[in-house]
């Protein structure tokens, strides 16, 4: 084998492949890379199982999940049941949130909650062996899908009755050429044709393996073959490899079942391994028992000091907390005072400004005195001024002009001039005068305030503020101080408190796990309570038994259980050896892709016939390896107009052989958009409609073609226009045949009107907002309800979806990596290759302008490409 895997690396054997085998394998190594880094495998919880089906050495069950687990059918896993233990488990399908799984024992008709792991990095891995295997081998029908060799060969000349022209020429191509290839849409009659062409293969003695990408449309294929065949099929010429996603479909047809066949010829081995089955889920409950007496004996040896030790440790505790509670209380009282001290230091810090304030205050005063003197003086001398300038002016205004120029007196105009100045002089200093005796006032009253205050101060206080002062200070000190000691005593008691309560849960859950003690949400005080009412109920339980007697019994449950697994696995080598004989005999086999490459007794055998259905879904190695078997021709069926493979891996290998459909590959997609498609291609595209079909020729197939209604008369749906859509569905609904379905069946509009009014919370709210959004941003948007019950909004092909959860309304958009999100809307699926989603949870605000933005840039992608592909319109 070239392939391991460890927990931590992944490392491979350097074989060298040759050509196109070394990039499947470096894609599938770089897809199991992203895998592990994404957690693909994990375990997965699961709840409300309930028994579906089932009977001899297979049950089947459906659980919900809380998310999607995409796995494809017949994954191999572990199922964890409570009180059973491990049950080795194969997944059917995946639903939505219920996932179906099929295991050998009956683990009751309801299982209220179980885990599931997965490690679909497996499945890589064991592609990687195939084709590490095939290394050295010719695959001629594999080279065929991939376009690596020719095709040859001639359709067969026949008409069957009941099938269409295309669908007739899909049946005579597969018959006579070494490879077909086969489109058929939804709706196109694809199963029956497959069906038919296992029939006709069957007749000719040729054999087939008829391989599918869902256990459920295993089953349907299937379910065609026999009723083509009818009473031709003999017990174990025709085989379902596998578990049935429905066993019901099978009641009527039994034989069609390996696990059938294989019980009819070892009756004896499927009833002794059932028999030994049971004893083992037994003996596993018993030996699981007596492991946990053995725990509880050594524990309560131990317990008794342990719990001592612990009460010991929680007396400390609220010694601890009884010293911080004390300290909080003082800190408490002396926290009282803070302000009534914090107010007499501001008063002393006052009353010391006070005391500096009375010295400027006397020192301006003494200046204003002085200043007043000065002031005095300068008023005798001004109105001595004044009064002589007045006493010539008098003699001026008197005397004539003569005696003026006589007397050299100036001039009367002139001298009342001088009067006028000297008078304004004087009320100056008048002014000025009055400001200084009005200050000096200010002051004095200001000194004598001050000197009041101090004195009340030290009539108060009967310290100075500097006394005073020292004395808040030492209470600051003596507060904070306090406050330290009380916070880090009470940090001591919460840590040690913190500590006890770590140690006292961790052994509170110890005695859930022994079933000595329920959970306990109360504090270290219940928890000890608990432990103690736990150590008594263990010395009850163990009073009877000794730890000897006990070991001895666990070794004899073990050494049983060991002969039964040898014993099992020797029944199990017989029931393989029949079974692969079972499968070599068969014409028919059907089987998941999955199991196809699984199964060594499906890989050990050659197939006439190699039938691919659901190829555009599956990854082309898968498709390479399992055609690997076909003697003769390789017939892949699809449609490569739905969505191709997921791919997690970026690397441009695992894009280019995991991310396209093997119709892309072979050049059967351009061809037939070129309208070039060679011979060997198939396009279905006749429906006869059934009662129950009538409304899949409405938009939400997605899908664009021409069909038929129940006269054969053509009907055109393209897809571009709302109107040509409604004038089909007219149509059909005027047929007479078809009047009284229409009356029941509802529109995809009307079955999300239907389920939006169901949802009847936030979520129904928020998804009809959205559904509003989208038909405001594209007026010609087609509704359409998918996948049993998703809303899709398609124009010129898939927009997006509206899903609904528990806890989010999520809007996946087809081509969502391809479109631009300056807003940032996308929040869910941002490691994809293709799509991407925007979660809405409850209470979050849609940024309506930003939504609108894209979906019509959604719109413009899908027309664009469309116009691009003239082959689709």
């Amino acid at each position: 084998m070239g392939f391991y895997q460890t927990k931590n690396k992944l490392t491979s054997e350097s074989l060298p492949l040759r050509g196109v085998l070394d990039e499947f394998r470096t894609a599938l190594r770089e897809e199991i890379l992203a895998a592990q880094r994404s957690s693909l495998s994990k375990t997965v919880q699961l709840k409300t199982g309930r028994r579906i089906g089932g009977a001899a050495a297979s049950f089947q069950y459906a659980f919900s999940v809380d998310s999607i687990l995409n796995a494809p059918g017949d994954a191999p896993g572990q199922l964890i049941v409570p009180e059973k233990g491990r049950v080795p488990t194969t997944i059917l399908s995946t639903e939505g949130l219920t996932i179906t799984i099929s295991v050998g024992i009956d683990i009751g008709s309801f299982v209220p909650s179980a885990r599931l792991e997965t490690d679909l990095t497996f499945l890589l891995g064991k592609l990687i062996e195939r084709i590490e295997a095939l290394n050295a081998k010719s695959n001629c029908a594999g080279d065929r899908i991939l376009g690596f060799a020719a095709v040859s060969g001639a359709p067969e000349l026949l008409s069957v009755k009941g099938f269409n022209p295309e669908q007739n020429d899909a049946i005579a191509s597969s018959l006579g050429r070494d490879t077909t290839f086969i489109c058929g849409p939804p709706g196109t009659g694809k199963t029956t044709t497959i069906g038919a062409i296992a029939a006709e293969l069957f007749k000719r003695h040729r054999s087939v393996l008829l391989v599918s990408h869902t256990n459920a449309a295993v089953d349907e294929a299937l379910i065609r073959i026999a009723e083509r065949l009818g009473d031709e099929k003999k017990d174990g010429s025709v085989l379902r490899v596998g578990v049935p996603k429905d066993t019901k479909g099978f009641e009527a047809n039994p034989e069609l079942l390996l696990a059938t066949n294989v019980e009819k010829r070892s009756a004896e081995l499927t009833a002794r391994g059932s028999t030994l089955e049971r004893e083992r889920i037994e003996k596993t409950r018993e030996s699981l028992n007596i492991q946990r007496l053995i725990a509880i004996y050594q524990w309560a040896t131990e317990a008794a000091s342990d719990l001592d030790r612990a009460s010991i440790n929680l007396e400390s505790v609220q010694s601890l907390e009884a010293g911080a509670r004390e300290r909080r209380a003082a800190f408490e009282k002396l926290r009282k005072d803070e302000s009534r001290w914090g107010e007499i230091a501001n008063e002393a810090v006052l009353v010391k400004q006070l005391a500096l304030d009375v010295n400027r205050v006397r020192a301006l005063l003494a200046t204003n005195t002085q200043t007043a003197a000065d002031i005095n003086q300068k008023v005798v001398t001004a109105e001595e001024h004044l009064t002589e300038a007045e006493h010539l002016y008098t003699r001026s205004a008197a005397a004539n002009g003569l005696t003026r120029w006589w007397k050299g007196l100036p001039k009367r105009e002139q001298q009342q001039a001088v009067v006028k100045s000297r008078t304004s002089d004087l009320v100056s200093i008048w002014r000025e005068r009055s400001r200084v005796i009005e200050e000096s006032k200010h002051l004095k009253t200001r000194l004598a305030d001050a000197l009041r205050r101090i004195e009340a101060f030290q009539t108060t206080h009967r310290f100075s503020p500097d006394e005073v002062l020292a004395t808040c200070f030492a209470f600051d000190e003596k507060l904070r101080k306090s406050k330290d000691e009380t916070e880090l005593s009470e940090r001591a008691a919460r840590e040690e408190r913190a500590t006890l309560d770590f140690s006292l849960r961790g052994w509170v859950k110890a005695l859930g796990l022994l079933r000595l003690a329920e959970d306990c949400d109360g504090g270290v005080e219940k928890m000890l309570a608990v432990l103690q009412n736990g150590y008594d109920k263990a010395r009850t339980e163990v009073s009877n038994h000794s730890l000897d007697e006990l070991r001895e019994t666990r070794d004899n449950l073990n050494e049983r259980l060991r002969q039964i697994t040898d014993e099992i696995g020797t029944i199990n080598d017989q029931l393989k050896r029949v079974e692969q004989s079972i499968i070599s005999e068969a014409r028919v086999i059907a089987t998941t892709l999955t199991s196809a490459y699984l199964r060594d007794t499906v890989q050990s055998r050659r197939f006439d016939t190699v039938i691919l259905d659901e190829a555009s879904l599956a990854q082309i190695p898968a498709l390479w390896v399992v055609a690997s078997l076909a003697d003769r021709n390789v017939i892949p069926v699809g449609d490569f107009k739905q969505l191709p493979p997921i791919v997690q891996s970026k690397h441009e290998v695992a894009l280019k052989w995991l991310g396209q459909d093997v119709f892309d590959i072979a050049g059967m997609t351009s061809a037939h958009e070129q309208r070039c498609a060679p011979p060997h291609f198939i396009a279905l595209k006749g429906q006869h409609l059934r009662r129950r079909d009538i409304r899949s020729l409405t938009p939400m197939t997605g899908q664009r073609g021409r069909f038929r209604d129940f006269d054969e008369k053509s009907v055109c749906l393209t897809g571009r226009k709302n109107s040509t859509v409604k004038k089909a569905i007219t149509t059909v609904k005027k047929s007479k045949n078809a009047s009284s379905e229409a009356k029941r069946g509802d529109s995809p509009s009307q079955l999300i009107d239907a389920s939006i009014k169901k949802l009847s919370d936030w979520r129904g709210e928020t998804l009809a907002r959205v559904r509003s959004l989208i038909k405001q941003a594209d007026p010609e948007v087609i509704e359409e309800w998918k996948w049993r019950g998703v809303p899709v909004w398609s124009h010129a092909g898939i927009m997006c979806t509206g899903e609904t959860y528990k806890n989010v309304v999520k809007m996946t958009f087809a081509k969502g990596a391809s479109l631009e999100d300056p807003s940032g809307l996308f929040n869910s699926g941002l490691k994809g290759n293709t799509r991407r989603a925007i979660d809405i949870h409850e209470g979050d605000t849609i940024d309506e302008k930003a939504l609108t933005a894209l979906i019509r840039a959604a719109v413009a992608l899908n027309t664009s490409s469309a116009a691009e592909r003239p082959g689709r319109a």
